[in-house]
């Protein structure tokens, strides 16, 4: 009796601790610092979804789009968003990527050039002698040889870069030390209204409406994750597309969220920055 008590007690909770499978451990490179376009891994986080898909997961913070390429052909990291066009040209340099893309976050590139109206930049060919500034590893600089065919620019003698810390990039433009950036469209046009600048004042020229037909971030796993953790990728697909579904209904919910996973962000501003990404 006491034997069949016992096997109706575990029938009822669930098998043993002892018993339960351990969480797969997932080691992902997000693509930039913790703002609203990381959203979706730190709700996933935050509400436990990644928990209840039977997954560990670390988040590390970003240094770029084309940054997480190579931080996943490193071996560091599992999976992680990045630059699809990065990663072909990761593949095209070196024979071969070091991640598969597993789901695409933007269908269109969210890069542009961003330029002070007063200037005079106006157009694409208005770029020819100025000077772009803009971090080595930023994803719109890096397909920028693409927007300045597109438009009738020699990519290498009409215009000159200067690279700069990520923090500084936007400032830079502002104070009127450089004449243009490269960026994204979350992190340029708020980043710049952030500093004071009027969105009147600011002229911004999206590659995807310049000729440039590319997609933009996308998850990424590498080959040996996907091969061995198959299951534990589409877990962490599930948990994410969830999160992305609390995002659009709530998203004053999940910029508190994120508030609540890094203190620092200003929440105007990612509730803005939610808007555009």
């Amino acid at each position: 009796r006491r034997s069949l008590a016992l096997s109706g007690l575990a029938a009822l909770v669930g098998a043993p601790v002892w018993a339960q499978p351990k969480p797969v451990k997932v080691r992902f490179q997000c693509d930039w610092r913790f703002e609203a376009g990381t959203i979706p891994y730190v709700v996933a986080l935050r509400k436990g979804y990644f928990a209840d898909e039977g997954l560990d997961v670390t988040l590390n913070v970003g240094a770029g789009a084309a940054a997480t390429v190579t931080r996943l052909a490193s071996g560091n990291f599992d999976m992680g968003t990045g630059d699809m066009n990065s990663l072909a040209e990761f593949a095209g340099n070196n024979g071969s990527a070091p991640a598969k893309a597993v789901m695409l976050m933007y269908e269109r590139t969210p890069a542009a050039v961003f330029s002070l109206k007063k200037t005079g930049i106006g157009s694409p060919s208005d770029l020819k002698g100025r000077t772009l500034a803009a971090p080595a590893n930023d994803g719109a600089r890096r397909i920028f040889p693409m927007f300045a065919i597109a438009n009738g620019l020699d990519p290498v003698n009409d215009v000159s870069w200067n690279s700069v810390d990520p923090a500084m990039r936007e400032t830079l433009l502002a104070r009127g030390q450089v004449e243009a950036i490269s960026g994204y469209m979350a992190s340029g046009w708020v980043s710049l209204q952030r500093l004071g600048v009027a969105p009147t004042d600011i002229h911004v020229m999206k590659y995807a409406d310049h000729g440039v037909s590319l997609p933009g971030n996308a998850i990424m796993a590498s080959h040996a994750f996907l091969s061995e953790q198959p299951q534990a990728v589409a877990a962490f697909l599930r948990a994410v597309t969830r999160a992305m579904k609390d995002a659009n209904t709530d998203r004053a919910g999940a910029v508190a969220v994120l508030k609540g996973h890094e203190p620092l962000v200003d929440t105007r501003i990612e509730t803005m920055r939610l808007g555009v990404v």
